[in-house]
């Protein structure tokens, strides 16, 4: 789960410096061997080079120039708060390897024990514990930083994400709308309440949905996200033109969407009445997602229905029963196949198996697909 606030102080600067005279001026960045910030610029510079064994030693080196630590005493007057960076950046080189998660939050519970106050600390160190599946220990760490910057906007947007893989959305919706007093302009808390308001459904809250994907669209006019949710929202409304726009408009930023391809093709099918223009969307999401049952079972609808296809159909609904031998739907076209060819034995001995497979399923015509979000 990516979180929305830095994980870490490091900026990315592109040089056009080639690497060696970089690295062999380096050394002109530290006047005196014990500048624990020229120590810290070194590591942030190769860092930035992406030399991470160079960086994490020169971060080391900083490390060995700060004060013993003494348990129980606190540094909060001795120790600068841009210094204790260097167990940020520490920290976020080892959390590159997963195997090294546990080191990184030592790095950050000593940063903390030192400086109480230092609440990148306990963000990333809440980070950490997402990544190792402690979640119930990140909403406490997270809730700490509270304690010191009570308005921090990232810090609610991550317990309302840890909320939601704690399954519980309305914990997760509390804490993004408390994100957003903080920060009205809070882009992932404002994406995400908008897609919690879209997936409940509530037609009272479709006008504030709107304005939030509207607010969204000025601050970043070219996330598919926004315009895939759009669409959403229009098919909710049952105005599929609109829908249809939406939805083409995200595909221009981002081609391979799958969701959108889906819905897309879907609504073609189903609601705008022209399958064939469907055809080039489940094409493109088949090449890319070459596993998408949903959409097979879509085409092979389309490759009986309209095109008369029936090879096309049967390979398409084969590939779909080996991928999932219980699917009842792709099993029953199938049998729809043998019927339309006019292989009536077949058929019979097809609509038997699905018979007991499904005894109470009445199958009386190719079902539509329901929805892929």
């Amino acid at each position: 789960m990516k979180l929305p606030h830095e994980s870490g102080i490091e900026v990315e600067v592109k040089c056009t410096c080639p690497v060696w005279f970089q690295t062999n001026n380096l050394s002109a960045d530290i006047v005196q061997p014990d500048d624990i910030g020229a120590h810290i610029n070194v590591g942030r510079t190769y860092n930035n080079m992406n030399m991470s064994t160079e960086a994490e030693e020169a971060y080391m080196k900083a490390l060995h120039l700060f004060p013993p630590i003494i348990p129980g005493r606190s540094y909060t007057a001795r120790i600068a708060p841009n210094h204790l960076n260097v167990y940020l950046n520490l920290a976020t080189l080892m959390v590159k390897n997963d195997s090294r998660l546990h080191e990184a939050d030592k790095m950050l519970q000593t940063a903390v024990s030192m400086r109480p106050d230092y609440v990148q600390g306990y963000i990333n160190r809440g980070d950490i514990m997402v990544k190792l599946g402690r979640m119930k220990e990140a909403i406490e760490i997270y809730k700490t930083a509270l304690k010191y910057e009570p308005d921090n906007a990232d810090v609610y947007y991550n317990l309302g994400v840890v909320s939601l893989e704690l399954k519980d959305p309305n914990a997760a919706r509390v804490y993004f709308e408390t994100a957003l007093q903080h920060d009205p302009d809070h882009w992932q808390s404002l994406y995400n309440s908008a897609i919690m308001i879209q997936e409940h459904g509530n037609a009272n809250d479709w006008p504030e949905l709107e304005r939030r994907l509207q607010h969204l669209e000025k601050k970043n006019p070219t996330d598919p996200k926004i315009y895939f949710t759009m669409g959403m929202l229009d098919m909710d409304r049952k105005d599929y033109i609109s829908a249809e726009k939406h939805i083409k408009k995200c595909l221009q930023y981002e081609p391979t969407f799958r969701s959108a391809l889906f819905n897309l093709a879907l609504m073609l099918v189903n609601n705008l009445n022209k399958p064939l223009e469907a055809l080039p969307y489940l094409n493109t999401l088949l090449q890319n997602y070459p596993d998408h049952t949903k959409g097979m079972m879509l085409l092979g609808d389309i490759n009986v229905n309209v095109q008369k296809d029936l090879i096309s159909a049967d390979k398409h609904f084969k590939r779909v029963v080996e991928l999932e031998p219980d699917n009842i739907q792709a099993n029953h076209n199938l049998c729809v196949v043998m019927v339309e060819r006019g292989d009536l034995f077949g058929a019979e001995k097809c609509l038997t198996k699905v018979y007991n497979m499904a005894p109470n399923e009445n199958f009386t015509k190719l079902a539509f697909v329901e929805k892929d979000i």
